[in-house]
């Protein structure tokens, strides 16, 4: 049996992924990977002093509260979200690449002070 203080690992999966989800949806990737790698030893405090503050009000407002604090309290899973984070970073990256050398070979090179104008068509 386990305590209210403690979340199976399917449900710690959930909640990083719920958290990858929300990070991507509103595009803050790199803010995200940036304050996660700045923030990681101190999440570990962070839970803790959150379970004092937060814990009382947990208990009666919402049940999975301490299975969120215990799950990003753990670097282990930090590491895991910035790993995805930077995974789909990458991927998209490439994917930049790719289509930027498509469009590179489909479109003669313009000379001159041409080039700087895009939009037209000279």
């Amino acid at each position: 049996m386990m305590s209210i203080w403690e979340t199976p690992e399917e449900k710690q999966d959930e909640w990083i992924e719920k958290a990858f989800k929300m990070i991507t949806e509103y595009e803050m990737d790199v803010p995200a990977v940036l304050l996660l790698e700045s923030m990681k030893p101190l999440f570990w405090i962070g839970g803790q002093m959150s379970r004092v503050a937060a814990g009382p009000f947990m208990l009666a407002f919402w049940k999975d509260g301490f299975g969120l604090m215990h799950t990003f309290e753990n670097k282990k899973n930090v590491e895991k979200l910035i790993k995805m984070l930077e995974a789909k970073n990458e991927k998209e990256r490439e994917e930049k690449k790719r289509k930027k050398l498509k469009q590179a070979s489909k479109e003669p090179e313009k000379k001159g002070w041409r080039k700087y104008f895009r939009f037209f068509n000279f």
